[in-house]
């Protein structure tokens, strides 16, 4: 191949190629430097990459066909190898090896622009990535005592170290609770507790502690869900220190662990819909801050369901649910743990009649309670499902013995209607009440919908019937108001293959990214290949959550609608490769034989 080029010499900055231009050489660097550069003055035109003797581009670009989304400059006088579009072409037909490295190439670009998309566009100095290692979040030595020293003895060296929390911990310093500000004032204080007595009996026991090897994103969860405000990190069972929320996030107005806890202590409806617009206002804090969007939808979707089964705990006061054990079952995006800035409400009961009293007068019991539930949650900014998948609709309240047969049978007669329930109900998550009845559930129609290839193909055909919208004379196909439904046309063809997938491995996780990760095992796709649908459906959501954001500050409907030619250009390249990557994860579930 080496024949086919040809030689040139550059001159020190001098531009080979702009964004938009169509390359027709493929360039080999012998000797000197080139930068690549990125288009838009959001970032600043920082340097995507810098290149030195033996790199080659624009491969990517000629592998695709497409136009270069770059400035590609020379910066100091370089001596390169050029070999033209034609015979590049050529080289892909005659060379099997060098075609597998050039599509291993256009894989990698995924996860390397977000990485510069993370790096350059969110630069805040008082952020700590929620990827980051706790170890490397602490930031000093906690106070430690033992369970019997005297709670004096405790409170002065938090004075001393002008600490809030002390760790409590056993003789190999292992955690056993903690004594905070507040457990002075409520249990030594106001108990009138002796001040010269163990902080044992005063500390608070409820504890989560997290091994300094997981990312901060676990800490952020966990304070969600106890609204707790600092997590005790451990390695090796040892307490190496404290992560706060503060050290998360910086200052907040509203905070992860103020709104969880004003979520447990409501006893209002009211106080409840206003702890709704706080999950709000965090949530757009936390998207100018940079948090990336698996994470965010993360803390959006435990934050929801501490609402929701507040929610549910208030509306039994009012309207009992009765005696027959149930559980509510979160579905959709909710069931996914992958609610954005504006979801709607999609919930079912399962529920366990008692043998004694009459099954329908149960049933009625429930369908009060959620109803009442259902229109709490519309005022708490989650709408009415306009297509009626709510708990309060008969359809959806229904025993484990009533849900088996409705999915056997949309398995076994998989009629539009069926196929489109599909897409709704196997992404169900037990909320709040007997989650055995829905793990139950789970296991049971997972062993049949995995042995039938029927549904399972007709799933796949009712998938592939939706495309990503690239064009070919132009970057995308747009609507008639010139827009790209980034849910209906982006992120769902993701969540629609990996929801088959998993059904075809009887994968029990709901979520996208997990279902991905796991059905690609059996299949020995490479994690690779994986890791970039991942990061591409992990750009659509973020790219939506920014969109949504946008248009809530500028007080429009909120929709997942984008007008591309108003992103620049690095979210316009990154865009076209997430849905690149879309076309493949269909085409890599179009050619298998889905249940083999």
């Amino acid at each position: 191949m080496l024949l086919l080029f040809d030689q040139v010499t550059v001159a020190a900055n001098q531009i080979l190629l702009i964004p938009g231009q169509p390359p027709d050489h493929l360039y080999l660097l012998a000797r000197g430097r080139a930068v690549v550069e990125a288009m838009g003055s959001s970032i600043g035109n920082p340097i995507l990459a810098e290149l030195t003797a033996g790199h080659c581009f624009p491969l990517e670009a000629l592998f695709q066909n497409r136009p270069v989304f770059s400035t590609f400059r020379v910066v100091e006088e370089s001596v390169l190898y050029r070999l033209n579009a034609e015979r590049f072409q050529s080289a892909l037909k005659q060379f099997p090896g060098f075609q597998r490295y050039c599509h291993a190439r256009s894989n990698t670009l995924v996860d390397q622009t977000r990485k510069l998309y993370t790096n350059q566009l969110n630069p805040r100095p008082d952020y700590q990535s929620l990827d980051t290692p706790l170890a490397a979040i602490v930031r000093a030595t906690p106070v430690t005592c033992s369970p019997d020293t005297p709670v004096r003895q405790v409170l002065t060296r938090m004075a001393a170290q002008r600490a809030e929390v002390a760790v409590v911990v056993n003789a190999e310093s292992g955690p056993l609770g903690i004594f905070t500000l507040s457990d002075l004032l409520q249990r030594v204080a106001l108990a009138d507790y002796a001040i010269d007595g163990p902080v044992a009996v005063v500390m608070s026991r409820e504890l989560h502690p997290l091994s300094g090897k997981l990312p901060g994103s676990h800490a952020a969860l966990e304070m969600a869900r106890h609204g707790h405000r600092q997590v005790v990190v451990v390695e090796e069972g040892k307490v190496i220190g404290l992560v706060t929320e503060r050290d998360l996030f910086g200052l907040q107005r509203v905070g992860l662990a103020q709104i969880a806890v004003a979520i447990h202590q409501a006893d209002s409806f009211e106080a409840l819909v206003q702890c709704s617009h706080d999950i709000r206002r965090l949530s757009h804090n936390l998207l100018d801050q940079g948090v990336r969007s698996e994470q965010l939808t993360g803390i959006i979707s435990t934050l929801n369901d501490q609402l929701t089964s507040a929610i549910l705990r208030l509306t039994a006061r009012q309207e009992p649910p009765g005696s027959a054990l149930f559980c509510w079952m979160a579905l959709g995006s909710e069931g996914r743990h992958e609610q954005t800035l504006a979801s709607d409400q999609d919930n079912a009961i399962i529920f366990q009649p008692v043998a004694d009293l009459p099954m329908e007068k149960q049933r009625q019991s429930l369908l009060r309670f959620a109803q009442q539930a259902n229109s709490v949650l519309d005022q708490c900014g989650f709408p009415l499902c306009k297509g009626g998948i709510m708990a309060g609709n008969p359809k959806w309240c229904l025993t484990l013995e009533e849900w088996e047969n409705r999915f056997v049978e949309w398995i076994d007669n998989p009629q539009p209607e069926a196929l489109l329930n599909a897409t709704i109900f196997f992404d169900f998550r037990p909320l709040h009440g007997h989650h055995a009845l829905a793990d139950a559930l789970r296991r049971r129609i997972s062993r049949i919908a995995g042995q039938n290839r029927r549904f399972l193909h007709l799933l796949v055909e009712n998938a592939l019937e939706r495309s990503p919208p690239l064009g070919l004379l132009r970057d995308f196909v747009t609507a008639s108001d010139g827009t790209i439904d980034l849910k209906l046309a982006g992120v769902t063809l993701f969540v629609d293959a990996a929801r088959i997938l998993s059904l075809a491995h009887e994968v029990t996780s709901p979520a996208t990214r997990q279902r991905l990760r796991q059905a690609a095992k059996p299949r020995k796709i490479p994690s690779k290949e994986v890791e970039a649908w991942n990061e591409a459906f992990d750009f659509l959501q973020h790219l939506r959550l920014r969109l949504q954001h946008d248009q809530h500050i500028q007080g429009q409907p909120v929709t997942n609608k984008v007008d591309p030619d108003t992103l620049n250009e690095l979210d316009r390249r990154f865009l076209i490769e997430s849905l690149r990557q879309a076309a493949r994860l269909q085409k890599r579930l179009s050619h298998y034989k889905i249940g083999s």
